[in-house]
């Protein structure tokens, strides 16, 4: 079966007042999709509800054909990775170490990494051409740097789907 992630009829807001309605949507695993719209429109909202971040107000999703609330947080983070327009403070952390937080949903119950997670981490840094911020604080990073970090973090965490939500900007 091609894997891919399917919105039927999804109405997406916040509280009872609905955004974006009856969205129908098919992405298919290797392609790029992109969706489309003038500011204000809905697509991060979208995005929200499709990384769980917030519940759909009506409508089905799917992933490989299995509803979205039939997967774990963590099974479903080893299917989907994503990037979004809310900046996280990261104190103290390198952009190595930011890169390394794709690798949680593959590691055991204690996080700890192996050589392979480290290996993804430098190699998804170098795919974005920010394997020279690997030794910086991210807190200390403009705001295109910490871009380039968040990306290889969704590239790291090696998912069948990257959702990126205003890649480009910064």
């Amino acid at each position: 079966m091609d894997e891919h992630l399917k919105l039927q009829n999804i109405t997406a807001g916040y509280g009872r007042t609905a955004i974006v309605r009856n969205v129908n949507l098919s992405v298919r695993r290797g392609r790029m999709t992109c969706i489309l719209g003038s500011n204000g429109a809905g697509k991060t909202t979208l995005f929200r509800t499709i990384t769980g971040i917030i519940p759909p107000l009506g409508g089905q999703m799917f992933l490989n054909g299995r509803p979205l609330e039939a997967y774990s947080r963590r099974d479903f983070a080893r299917e989907v990775a994503a990037v979004l327009t809310s900046r996280a403070d990261l104190p103290d952390m390198t952009g190595f170490d930011v890169a390394c937080m794709g690798r949680i949903p593959h590691t055991g119950f204690f996080g700890i990494l192996s050589a392979r997670d480290r290996e993804a981490a430098r190699r998804s840094l170098a795919e974005c051409g920010a394997d020279g911020l690997a030794e910086r604080l991210f807190s200390e990073m403009s705001d295109g740097e910490k871009q380039k970090v968040l990306i290889a973090r969704g590239l790291c965490q090696d998912t069948g789907f990257l959702l990126l939500d205003e890649p480009t900007s910064h």
